[in-house]
């Protein structure tokens, strides 16, 4: 009897210990696995990327899987004021759903008398740590992340200890987290306001010096106005039409408009009257179709202001009201007031654009290296454009753009103006934004985009490694392509202080082998195939392809002082006070001097 009487007295203790060390090892197991847990939450807010609000949700989330409560809040140190937390974030939990989704009108269940969190909390008071706070008759829990931060959940009964240390370990190791994440979302939401204000910079100043940006605007207005599904203006000017706008005209229409019998048709139409329609009731309804190329058009609609007719098509039968009648009149009033002014806004654009090359002329005689570069660029540029055929338009936008291909180098650091060698990677890095930045400055200043575009794009590669966007090929602006050959051109005949300049036939095989990587074949071939005619037609004559103040197109204020300037009697090289070097150039490896003598070697054999 004693024997058990000990026995249990030994295992009872035994027992209670066993009892109290599985207690024990099973809430270990379950802080483990709650911290496992909360750290995979936590990591999981380092992958949300961009994404800033599905992070904030993933937190509060978490913060709810340990206090079940209507709402949760994060709040952010107010910077401008520091004297209070902003709301910057809220989400209410959804019961049937057991999870929580952003705060917003149709989305979350109404609740009656939900407490609303407020949109500011003072800082009079610094949490620490996990503590509840009331709020008026409401109980609240503040969970700090940081010094600037904190999550605000309730209403709640009461935090539980072990909820409150879960809490505060949650606090601990999100703060930096979210501190990052909202960095982040600063620097996007910053970098998106400039993004839109640029847009809109550029848009307005497209206005003042692009007439055709303001007709299309309020075209587009007088479209969704009426509920048309396209539409063209017809201008009279000078006794022939022009179409000025096209919306909602795909590109094999655009081809008809072309006909200026199609143009002057539909022009015609409402001759003794201000606006007409005209459906299939019409004999000319077919026509109309046509000149369209659209056989769903339902009814057409004209408007005639002064010279100028606006014509609507409508793929779908509605009626047009009276007062979208008495809205297209203004429209098309104000249109009439924009062509009169037609000359006044062209001499503005005009006028910006002498500023930019008088610009690009300062930054030209910055080193005499670069002296007449921007005519050079822009000589070379109108010869290939002429050898590829392009129009006249085409060919002078990109004549233009090659010469303020650089333009943008003076909006960078003063700093690059004075490299005299290669530039470091950071420099590098800093000078390959003048593109984006000319392209900008140009169609701000004359609204003129598609020289901004040849521009924005002139240091692409024909195999898609160059810069700003990497594009390849044809997607590169012919322009664009014009002006890579010419400037690869003219940096290899011109001399650098690291480097002589190339004699011209070692120029063109440079430029040949640069054909189909860097540089467009067909383009590389326009340039050589120019240089060879003028080769030959220069073949019986004893002289350069030309008189060099031509060829290099050097300032007057440099020619007029030379002695080889407009002399015939001797060659520019055979004149021994020759001003070559005040425009960065030696005779010996000049390549007007170069070309000739390896032609005559050619001739001659010597």
């Amino acid at each position: 009897m004693e024997y058990y009487k000990l026995l249990t007295q030994c295992l009872i203790p035994l027992v209670l210990c066993l009892i109290g060390f599985a207690v024990w090892q099973d809430n270990r197991l379950k802080k483990l696995r709650f911290e496992k847990t909360l750290d995979s939450r936590i990591l999981e807010l380092t992958g949300c990327g961009n994404d800033v609000d599905r992070a904030f949700s993933s937190l509060l989330e978490t913060v709810a899987m340990l206090v079940e409560c209507n709402s949760y809040a994060l709040y952010v140190m107010d910077q401008k004021s520091g004297s209070c937390f902003a709301l910057r974030s809220i989400r209410q939990a959804v019961q049937s759903e057991l999870n929580i989704v952003p705060n917003y009108i149709g989305l979350a269940p109404y609740i009656k008398d939900a407490y609303t969190m407020p949109l500011t909390l003072p800082t009079d008071v610094i949490f620490s740590q996990t503590m509840e706070i009331r709020e008026g008759q409401v109980n609240l829990v503040v969970i700090p992340l940081s010094k600037d931060m904190l999550i605000l959940a309730g209403p709640i009964k009461n935090i539980p200890p072990k909820t409150r240390k879960a809490l505060d370990a949650l606090g601990g190791k999100a703060g930096n987290i979210v501190s990052c994440l909202l960095k982040l979302s600063d620097s996007s939401y910053q970098a998106k306001e400039f993004e839109v204000s640029e847009r809109a910079s550029k848009k307005i100043s497209g206005f003042l010096t692009n007439v055709s940006s303001i007709i299309e605007m309020v075209m587009k207005m007088a479209l969704i106005t009426l509920g048309a599904d396209g539409a063209v203006l017809l201008c009279r000017r000078e006794g022939s039409v022009v179409l000025e706008t096209a919306l909602g005209i795909d590109k094999e229409s655009m081809e008809l408009f072309k006909n200026a019998s199609v143009l002057d048709f539909l022009i015609g139409i409402p001759r003794d009257t201000e606006s007409a329609y005209i459906s299939d009731f019409d004999e000319r309804f077919v026509k109309i179709r046509g000149c369209f190329n659209n056989d769903n058009i339902k009814f057409v609609l004209f408007h005639r202001s002064g010279s100028n007719v606006a014509v609507f098509y409508f793929l779908s039968s509605r009626a047009v009201k009276s007062y979208h009648l008495s809205a297209l009149q203004v429209m098309m009033t104000r249109i009439s007031e924009i062509i009169n002014h037609y000359d006044g806004f062209k001499k503005i654009a005009e006028s910006n654009m002498d500023i930019l090359k008088m610009m690009a002329n300062l930054v030209d005689n910055l080193r005499p290296s670069t002296v007449g570069y921007s005519h050079l660029m822009y000589r070379y540029a109108m010869i290939i454009a002429r050898e590829l055929g392009l129009s006249e338009e085409e060919t002078e936008d990109t004549a233009l753009a090659a010469f303020l291909s650089n333009i943008g180098a003076i909006c960078l650091s003063d700093d690059l103006f004075g490299v005299t060698g290669i530039y470091t990677e950071l420099e590098f890095e800093t000078m390959k934004l003048h593109v984006k930045v000319g392209a900008s400055l140009v169609e701000t200043t004359t609204g003129n985009l598609n020289v901004a575009r040849c521009i924005l794009y002139h240091h692409e590669r024909y195999d898609g490694h160059g810069y700003p966007t990497g594009i390849s090929g044809e997607s590169i602006p012919i322009g664009s392509r014009i002006l890579a050959v010419v400037q690869t051109f003219l940096a290899t005949i011109s001399s650098r202080d690291y480097r002589p300049a190339l004699p011209f036939p070692l120029a063109l095989e440079a430029l040949k082998a640069a054909a189909g990587s860097q540089l467009d074949s067909k383009v590389v071939n326009a340039l050589v195939g120019w240089f060879e005619r003028k080769q030959k037609e220069c073949a019986a004559v004893d002289g350069p392809l030309g008189p060099c103040w031509e060829m290099r197109l050097s300032p007057q204020e440099i020619c007029a002082d030379c002695p080889a300037y407009k002399a015939k009697s001797r060659k520019c090289w055979e004149y021994p006070d020759a001003r070559c070097r005040a425009h960065g150039n030696d005779c010996e490896t000049c390549f007007i001097k170069s070309e000739y003598v390896s032609r005559i070697k050619d001739l001659t054999g010597i």
